[in-house]
């Protein structure tokens, strides 16, 4: 990221809609106030503005005042932090409105032959803090692909001759406002959390796991991190499926000749949508992509 760059975050440490903690928000239902929610204590009491390296670089040789504690200083080629007072002087402008908007999650429900009361969810939100072309749009790409393919599938004469049916219900769930106030480890998560709240019975008893395709394709091996239900069912699949950049190996060849090993990682904290499922309703979770995201955070967004 250039020294201009400006990374995006909020600071918001709760998860779904502030004013309704714990409980739906839908049409007319109780909430808080404005001053509720300022003494959750989820919810910063001043203004915040992320600003870009140049600019804080700037700030920074502008404070005067003691000189601040060794945890506190930067790098070697930084300059000596202060704790102030002056002698510089900010001036922050800040326009912002606090209002209850409606979202709205996009869902599509193909019916399973054996087991249709038993749900398989894969899930990405669609809203991006810019363009979002891998976080969220390779996630969205790669949803509806998969509805694509699953429809195809449905339609082709062959199929239709044997009766092939996914065993169960399979739900594709397109999120609104998951950007609003994400940070890790905990989330906002708007359009998720809201949908888990309001139907949190039926999918604690029904959901057999969430598949989560957020970062889908930022470049480089297969990814995957799980909770531990999930590991066998993972490894199994990625042996079976063809690696889509060479013919003549599998998934698993390619993610374990990429750094010789095939370790899963573990869904803590709240990155993306799979959190409401995992700590809400402790539902098995899986997050897969292609590559890294933590190599190229800088980019996600572009």
């Amino acid at each position: 990221m250039p020294p201009s760059g400006v990374q995006v975050g909020s600071v918001y440490d709760g998860i779904g809609d502030p004013t309704t903690p714990g409980w739906p928000s839908t049409g007319e239902c109780e909430r808080l106030s404005d001053k509720e929610v300022e003494n959750t204590g989820n919810v910063p009491l001043i203004p915040l503005l992320p600003i870009s390296w140049a600019d804080g670089d700037a700030i920074i040789r502008t404070i005067g005042g003691k000189v601040a504690n060794v945890d506190w200083q930067g790098g070697e080629d930084s300059p000596i932090y202060r704790v102030g007072l002056g002698p510089a002087i900010a001036n922050l402008s800040y326009e912002g409105k606090q209002v209850i908007i409606t979202i709205q999650n996009v869902i599509a429900v193909i019916e399973g032959e054996e087991e249709p009361d038993r749900f398989v969810i894969l899930g990405n939100h669609r809203d991006a803090w810019t363009f979002g072309a891998v976080d969220p749009n390779s996630g969205t790409a790669t949803l509806l692909m998969v509805l694509f393919l699953i429809e195809t599938a449905l339609s082709l004469e062959k199929l239709q001759k044997i009766g092939w049916k996914p065993r169960r219900t399979i739900v594709l769930c397109n999120w609104d406002a998951e950007e609003y106030g994400l940070v890790d480890p905990s989330s906002l998560l708007i359009g998720l959390a809201e949908w888990v709240e309001e139907n949190r019975e039926m999918l604690a008893a029904r959901v057999v796991a969430y598949l989560n395709v957020d970062c889908a394709v930022q470049g480089g091996p297969f990814r995957a991190s799980a909770t531990l239900q999930l590991d066998d069912i993972i490894i199994e699949a990625a042996r079976q499926v063809q690696d889509p950049d060479n013919s003549s190996q599998t998934i698993y060849q390619s993610w374990l000749a990429s750094d010789n090993d095939t370790t899963l990682g573990r869904l803590g904290g709240a990155g993306s949508d799979y959190a409401a499922f995992v700590q809400h309703i402790g539902t098995p979770a899986l997050d897969m992509s292609f590559g890294n995201v933590a190599s190229i955070w800088g980019l996600v967004a572009l």
